[in-house]
């Protein structure tokens, strides 16, 4: 009978992943309606995947939470001839997929965008912005008035403290319904090969991270705010632990420090909080949302002006924002839109209009950068570059 488990237990183990990847295919649909984000004008898009990433793609497309009219399950091919035959109710069609599949599609159009990139630090740059970064320098006067002292442990229970009470109610104020979490098995296998720094005020646990050391890299991998309190984070909490990670990590020897990932689209919290400490990005995940674009709607290209991402092309990572009326884009805006959407590691910055001509864009030579323009790619055009 013991044995008979054990092979059970096996072959669920190696069937896992196959299961994983077939069901990366098997896409949920819904008809999503409410207001773009910024400037409150309908929108409707048809999304084919999760619940997770259904609800991370409503909170940045929507104002508030979109009406959801569910239609069905499907697999991906026909969830995409689906968005074809929605066009006319849905302009902008948003689907979960493997990138490969997004590449090898016969009639592939539209945009990629990955689910997550990957960010490090190098510690000889977050010095530099400790002493001369105005937005590090503040946080971290507000964390000194906050009264907020750090210490290290490694105590068993003080783990459980910082992740049932710290970093769970944290992710899940954070994300909600798009909360995804690294389980506490996950930490307590890896809590012999890092360390706890907790933060306390007024005698009590409010925050922490836990930081990871695996070979030749280190990192911040879980953060995390007691009961997810947002007055705690107002007041530079991040931004102290931050500071004690990179002082800590480069005392060790470490060089650079992994920052875990962030979500692809560069207005993200995430993402911002760690570009302004100098985090560059240096991966992308393989799965991701393949935006069609179906028809043209004031609600859509808001949604596409508002929404710059990350992509991965040719092993390089490129910046892709869209335009519209390109006539009042002179170079001097241009160049200040550059630096606006600049993040380390991504250098490129792909221009995207919705209207007009590539002629009509000049892009300014900025040392180091290279800005191009193309044309919006609809259902059915080639897609150009990958």
């Amino acid at each position: 009978m013991e044995i008979s488990r054990r092979a059970a237990a096996r072959f669920s183990a190696a069937m896992h992943k196959p299961r994983r990847l077939i069901s990366r295919f098997r896409l949920r649909i819904w008809e999503l309606e409410g207001e773009e984000r910024e400037t409150g004008l309908p929108l409707r898009v048809l999304y084919a995947g999760r619940r997770r990433g259904r609800a991370y793609f409503s909170k940045t497309a929507f104002a508030s939470a979109p009406k959801a009219t569910e239609r069905g399950t499907a697999w991906l091919p026909a969830a995409l001839r689906s968005s074809a035959r929605e066009a006319p109710r849905c302009p902008l069609a948003v689907l979960e997929t493997p990138r490969f599949f997004f590449r090898i599609y016969p009639r592939s159009d539209g945009y990629f965008v990955p689910s997550w990139v990957g960010l490090k630090l190098d510690i000889s740059e977050a010095r530099r912005r400790i002493k001369n970064h105005s937005g590090v320098k503040s946080d971290l006067r507000k964390a000194r008035k906050a009264g907020f002292v750090p210490e290290i442990t490694t105590d068993p229970a003080l783990f459980d403290l910082f992740y049932h009470r710290m970093y769970v109610p944290y992710i899940r104020r954070s994300h909600g319904e798009a909360a995804a979490f690294s389980g506490d098995a996950w930490l307590k296998k890896h809590a012999s090969r890092g360390e706890l720094l907790l933060v306390k005020r007024s005698g009590e646990y409010v925050a922490g991270v836990f930081r990871l050391f695996r070979g030749s890299q280190a990192g911040a991998v879980l953060i995390g705010i007691r009961d997810g309190d947002p007055g705690i984070l107002k007041a530079g909490v991040t931004s102290l632990m931050f500071a004690d990670c990179v002082s800590h990590i480069g005392r060790r020897g470490y060089r650079r420090m992994r920052l875990g990932n962030s979500r692809s689209f560069i207005r993200d919290g995430s993402l911002q909080f760690k570009r302004k400490w100098g985090g560059f990005v240096f991966s992308a995940t393989k799965n991701g949302l393949w935006i069609r674009i179906r028809d043209d709607t004031p609600g859509g290209r808001a949604f596409l002006t508002n929404n710059p991402f990350i992509a991965r092309e040719r092993g390089r990572m490129v910046r892709v924002s869209f335009l519209d009326n390109p006539v009042v884009w002179d170079r001097a805006r241009l160049a200040a839109l550059e630096k606006r959407l600049r993040i380390g590691g991504a250098p490129d910055l792909r221009l995207v209009l919705l209207d007009g001509s590539p002629g009509e864009i000049e892009p300014p030579e900025l040392p180091g950068r290279k800005i191009t323009v193309e044309m919006v790619r609809p259902l059915g055009r080639s897609p150009g570059r990958r």
